[in-house]
C-alpha cells in the first residue's frame, strides 16, 4: 500500500531533527473530517507503538501523541466529560463529577496568566448572578498551592479550584492544555457543549441551557 502524506510527515519528523514536532502534532490533532481524524489517530498510535523512547530536542513525540489521542477521543464536543479528581490548595478532595446536574464552565487558569485576569472578574459576576439558576465555575489552577492560596485571599473567586501545581501539572497534561486560559462548557448531563466558548457571549449561551434544566 502506498505511503500516505500523513505517514510521510510523521516518518520525516522522526528522522529529521530540523522539523517542528510540536507543529506537526498540533496540525494532526486539528483534523476536521471523520476520515482525517481516523487517519491522524492511526498515525498517533503508530508513533506510540513504534517510537516510544525516541526523543527529539528533549521532547518525546510518543508522550505528546498519548495526550493528543486522549483529547481527540475523550474531550471532543458531544463527549461525556471525563471526571477530574484532585485536591484544592488546602489539600481537600475535589471531583468534577460532584457538580453534575449543574451547567459548569471549567477554566484552566493561573495567576501568572495575564489573559486570565481579564476572564476571572467576568466569570465571578456570571456565577454570582446565574448560580441560583444552576450555573457554576470550576477552576484548574496552575500556580503552586501557596501562590493559589495567596491569590484567593486577595481576589476571592467563590468557586472550587483544583490545584494542579504548574502548567505541566497532572490535570493539564492529561487534558493536553496548550494555552491559558482554556475554557470548556459542560452541560448539566456532563456532555461537553463547547470548547473555548466566547466570553463576551457567554451569558447568552448559558441562559437557554439554564432554562432547560429548570
Amino acid at each position: 500500500m502506498a505511503e500516505t502524506v500523513v505517514e510521510r510527515e510523521v516518518t520525516g519528523i522522526i528522522e529529521e531533527y530540523n522539523t517542528s514536532v510540536r507543529s506537526m502534532i498540533v496540525s494532526l490533532s486539528s483534523a476536521k473530517s471523520d476520515a482525517e481524524q481516523e487517519e491522524a489517530k492511526r498515525c498517533f498510535h503508530e508513533v506510540i507503538a513504534s517510537y516510544p523512547d525516541v526523543t527529539i530536542r528533549g521532547f518525546k513525540p510518543a508522550d505528546q501523541s498519548v495526550a493528543v489521542l486522549f483529547e481527540m477521543e475523550n474531550l471532543a464536543v458531544g463527549k461525556i466529560v471525563p471526571d477530574i479528581e484532585g485536591k484544592d490548595a488546602q489539600n481537600a478532595d475535589l471531583k468534577l463529577s460532584n457538580y453534575r446536574g449543574k451547567v459548569v464552565l471549567l477554566i484552566f487558569w493561573g495567576g501568572w496568566c495575564h489573559s486570565c485576569h481579564h476572564f476571572l472578574p467576568i466569570l465571578r459576576d456570571l456565577r454570582t448572578r446565574l448560580g441560583p439558576d444552576g450555573f457554576t465555575v470550576v477552576g484548574v489552577n496552575s500556580d503552586l498551592p501557596s501562590e493559589l492560596t495567596t491569590f484567593l485571599k486577595k481576589e476571592p473567586l467563590h468557586w472550587p479550584n483544583f490545584s494542579d501545581g504548574s502548567s505541566t501539572g497532572p490535570i493539564s497534561v492529561v487534558w493536553n492544555i496548550r494555552s491559558w486560559p482554556t475554557l470548556c462548557l459542560i452541560g448539566a448531563d456532563g456532555v461537553i457543549l463547547a470548547k473555548q466558548p466566547s466570553i463576551s457571549n457567554l451569558e447568552e449561551t448559558l441562559r437557554p441551557l439554564l432554562k432547560e434544566g429548570s
